[in-house]
């Protein structure tokens, strides 16, 4: 049941990738491309914060282990076996789409050549990860592994936020505006990887996003630690 269900997520995606590809395929009738790139990318945003909400919500090893069990045993006494198959499909599907949605803006960039370079890499880690815990019995530490890809998410999605609304901007969506309080953050290569332009209409957005991800971030480690406490408190009665 979760080999089907990630297989045929693997499919969704590719069906989604074909989808994008057509809308931004550059012809007549299609959507201007900048329009394209800036709503894929605040899409992405999306994706990033609730992929990095949710590993935050499972970074303690309690909170995760519990996750499984009520998902596995939900699954198990309903005698509902194919819901780990949706499950599974769900999984895979949310985290194709993340890398379809995360890829699209860069495909139609520069140096495309480099992005496949870092896909393929990236895909020998994951068999590489794979057929250590699967056949070596080899735990990840959840706790770092969780909180450091949930900060590294929460940063490419304030980056995908400045990057977006600037496409927004050459698409003649938006207008500009570059006061002085903002007129001095510099032009080049390292700010605009992470989105950072010199107008209200990225500066703004992104303020916002990363004190959310900040009160979040606080939250979400308060209420793990409080699982903890729990389950400590449950074991010593």
């Amino acid at each position: 049941y979760v080999y089907v269900g990630s297989l045929l997520a693997l499919v969704a995606s590719v069906i989604l990738a074909i989808i994008l590809y057509k809308i931004t395929s550059g012809t007549s009738n299609s959507i201007p491309q900048e329009i394209v790139e800036g709503v894929t990318a605040l899409l992405a945003v999306v994706v990033l914060i609730y992929v990095s909400n949710w590993m935050l919500s499972k970074a303690e090893s309690d909170a995760w282990t519990k996750y499984i069990k009520e998902q596995v045993a939900e699954s198990a006494d309903t005698g509902k076996m194919y819901a780990l198959g949706f499950t599974a499909f769900l999984a895979v599907f949310r985290e194709g789409a993340e890398v379809i949605l995360f890829y699209q803006p860069l495909l139609n960039g520069k140096n495309t050549n480099m992005v496949w370079i870092g896909f393929a890499v990236g895909c020998v880690c994951l068999v590489f990860v794979y057929l250590v815990i699967r056949y070596l019995s080899v735990r990840l530490p959840l706790k770092p592994f969780f909180l450091a890809t949930s900060i590294l998410m929460s940063i490419m999605a304030i980056a995908f936020l400045g990057g977006g609304i600037k496409e927004l901007i050459e698409g003649d969506v938006l207008s500009m505006h570059s006061p002085a309080w903002v007129s001095w953050i510099p032009s080049n290569s390292v700010l605009e990887v992470l989105g950072i332009y010199p107008c209200v209409e990225t500066v703004i957005p992104q303020l916002i996003l990363l004190a959310i991800t900040v009160v979040t971030f606080v939250y979400w480690v308060r209420k793990n630690q409080a699982i903890v406490r729990e389950n400590a408190a449950q074991e010593e009665a």
